[in-house]
């Protein structure tokens, strides 16, 4: 089989391929990206067998037949480094040749037959906004537990009741929680876990308003010339709704930005793991400090305003920050329950953040 394409496009398939190989392959040939002839087109697909893509490619001068698996590292890196605008494949049967300008690449192709099923599945289908998409991933995501072995945690809950889209993460020590209003889309309650690789890949491949197919195991949708599937994951996940609280002691609102740039200045000092900066609130004023044997102390005071008792409670300032950090508000609620439970920070009644505090060493 024969085909020509350009470095450009070439370039971006390999791109959005490698979001879906796995990092540690049990299986040698998911390393690989399956290239095949599909009603006249240059087709590449791959898979980790809890992801699937396929992109459609504008391949020029293609003749031949035949489906031929090549290492899909080594040909991004071939996009990456051609210095040519066209590249010419020849894909036989145990060997790949690249023509790039006068020289030729050579890379091994491995048994196409035992390659697995690419699955993309017919389902309901959900038409979801682009923006709204990006809204709820990037206010969300950065919350998931990064732990593979987390099965439970490490995604994002998708909701969808009546005409609220929800997303959730939450990992051992914050949650985060956004919602935005979409078309009503059913009378019942949508629910799916989606792992975070596979969000991941979401969040890169959405570039316009589209339309998601979903099942019991799995969802898919096309944007342009790429299609994409994920496998649901079977999980339980936590509860979230009781655990958000609904009493709070004191109560009190914050310029945002002030505060971020206050707890990064603090985070020079409180940088090492296990490193907190402490809130003292009395009297309508914010008082946070930060102190390290090896880097000294800060301390910082920002006026703010709010209702309730005194309170002094810690946190991991990376939390503070990443969660200040996805909100849009000039002025950021800051709601506390007491020293010992959770913090939570909220922009409006769309978006909030669960964070637990830190246990404060008594000298």
């Amino acid at each position: 089989m024969k085909f020509t394409i350009r470095k450009s496009e070439l370039t971006e398939i390999t791109n959005a391929i490698a979001g879906v190989i796995p990092k540690k392959n049990i299986k040698p040939i998911l390393a690989g990206v399956m290239i095949e002839k599909v009603d006249d087109r240059i087709v590449f697909e791959a898979t980790d067998m809890e992801s699937s893509i396929k992109v459609v490619s504008e391949a020029y001068d293609v003749s031949g037949d035949g489906k031929y698996v090549i290492d899909a590292k080594t040909l991004l890196e071939v996009a990456k480094n051609a210095y040519v605008d066209d590249v010419k494949f020849n894909l036989e049967k145990n060997i790949a040749t690249a023509k790039v300008g006068t020289g030729n690449i050579k890379l091994p192709v491995m048994n196409a037959d035992d390659y697995p099923e690419i699955f993309f599945d017919d389902g309901e289908e959900i038409s979801l906004s682009a923006e709204i998409m990006h809204k709820l991933i990037n206010k969300t995501m950065f919350s998931a537990s990064k732990d593979e072995m987390v099965r439970n945690l490490n995604g994002i809950l998708w909701e969808i009741e009546g005409n609220t889209f929800r997303m959730v993460t939450a990992d051992s020590y914050r949650m985060a929680v956004a919602e935005e209003k979409i078309e009503k889309v059913s009378d019942n309650s949508i629910s799916f876990f989606v792992s975070l690789k596979s969000m991941q890949n979401i969040k890169r491949i959405i570039k316009k308003d589209l339309t998601l197919k979903y099942s019991n195991t799995k969802i898919a949708f096309t944007q342009g010339n790429t299609t994409y599937s994920a496998r649901l994951m079977d999980v339980n996940f936590p509860n979230y709704k009781a655990v958000l609280p609904n009493h709070f002691q004191t109560e009190i609102k914050a310029d945002r930005k002030e505060l971020t740039d206050t707890l990064k200045l603090l985070s020079v000092i409180a940088k090492s793991e296990g490193d907190t900066v402490v809130f003292d609130i009395k009297n309508n004023v914010l008082k946070i400090n930060a102190r390290s044997t090896d880097r000294g102390d800060g301390e910082m005071m920002l006026d703010c305003t709010g209702n309730g008792v005194d309170i002094t409670v810690a946190f991991d300032p990376k939390f503070l920050i990443e969660g200040l950090n996805n909100f849009e508000a000039d002025v950021i609620d800051l709601r506390f329950v007491d020293a010992d439970n959770a913090l939570q920070m909220q922009q409006d009644e769309n978006a909030l953040h669960i964070i637990m505090p830190v246990k404060i060493k008594r000298r």
